[in-house]
């Protein structure tokens, strides 16, 4: 019997009764979600994983997620992990403008300069890392002669806010004609939560009048509040299924691409081509990962994931993906009659059963 629950660990004893003249074998499993937190729980077995979630995933980054397998149970153990995944990403990433009024328009894509009616539609979020303060930008809003109206989305309110920031100081030319200065203009809609959402205000250049006398700053077109369709596509992939196992070539001998996506690719560790001891060994006959060796009560598997990165090539459409990954542990009395009844090796992978029984006790 399996138990999942989101974001946590949840652990199963199990005792499985063979029938009159055979043995009792103890087994257990144990899963555990990253929306890419884990907690420890449960009796026999118990993943035990390094983990930040990541909120602002960008390509090329590659985030740390350590998992191994501790044995906590009362026997000696063999055991196994699978992956399942759900991977979600926005249906188009191409960009959408609010005007304040109820109208929402495509700003890119095929659909350019159509109004959308009634569209699933999000803020898009500035990334955490575009702090224009820290970059030098003073907020300049109060200087603002333009009125600009709050913007309410999902019960939530947004302020105009504009940032400057001088890029070339007034001075002059040999000739002696004087060099007026230049600023630098970027604009957001920020809510009292913190939340900050892209502003559109025209072009870069010429989107902002500023009287330098007054240094009134004057907004050329409408400040729209950008938006994109918050639709998803849903994957969801289960490595183990078998009428579906995962069976992708693996990048090298220590990187695997994600069954629901090529550019996110999972990295390992201690693990082996080839089924060696103590190393793990993938079976692509199962879907599963295996630990070639005896876990001894009280002690753990040596790691096997490291770490999950979105890889560089991953464009526009990638922003707020989503993806759960969610690892299955899985351990059984090291018995050889309990390998053949629990995960009967012996008919997938004839080898792989035969290393497996050499660290059973009976």
């Amino acid at each position: 019997m399996k138990n999942k629950k989101l974001l946590i660990i949840a652990g199963l004893l199990a005792l499985l009764a063979l029938g009159a003249g055979t043995f009792a074998w103890f087994t257990s499993e144990d899963s555990v979600t990253n929306h890419f937190e884990g907690e420890i729980a449960g009796n026999d077995i118990q993943i035990v994983e390094t983990f930040t979630p990541e909120e602002n995933w960008t390509p090329g980054e590659g985030v740390a997620k350590k998992v191994s397998v501790a044995n906590v149970s009362e026997y000696d153990a063999l055991i196994r992990v699978s992956f399942e995944e759900i991977f979600k990403k926005l249906r188009d990433n191409n960009e959408i403008y609010f005007d304040g009024t109820g109208k929402y328009i495509w700003a890119s894509g095929p659909n350019k300069g159509n109004e959308l009616s009634n569209p699933p539609v999000v803020p898009k979020a500035m990334p955490s890392k575009s702090d224009y303060v820290s970059l030098g930008y003073v907020d300049v809003t109060a200087n603002l002669s333009t009125e600009v109206k709050n913007i309410t989305v999902d019960n939530k309110e947004y302020h105009f806010k504009i940032y400057e920031k001088e890029v070339q100081a007034a001075g002059n030319k040999p000739s002696g004609e004087p060099i007026p200065e230049e600023y630098s203009y970027v604009a957001q809609w920020e809510a009292s939560d913190g939340t900050k959402a892209k502003a559109y205000i025209g072009n870069t250049s010429g989107s902002i009048e500023r009287d330098r006398t007054t240094q009134k700053l004057t907004l050329v077109n409408p400040a729209y509040l950008s938006m994109i369709d918050a639709t998803y596509n849903e994957i969801k992939e289960n490595w183990a299924d078998p009428s579906k196992l995962y069976n992708k070539p693996a990048v090298d001998e220590i990187t695997y691409k994600a069954f629901a996506d090529d550019l996110i690719q999972l990295g390992f560790t201690e693990l082996a081509k080839e089924i060696t001891n103590n190393k793990w060994y993938y079976n692509i006959a199962d879907g599963y990962f295996y630990f070639v060796g005896k876990v001894l009560r009280g002690t753990q598997t040596p790691q096997l994931l490291d770490s999950v990165k979105l890889m560089e090539k991953a464009d526009n459409s990638y922003s707020l993906l989503q993806f759960d990954l969610i690892v299955n542990a899985n351990g059984i009395q090291n018995a050889q009659q309990s390998i053949k009844d629990s995960w009967k090796t012996d008919e997938s992978n004839p080898d792989l059963y035969n290393k497996l029984v050499e660290f059973c006790d009976y």
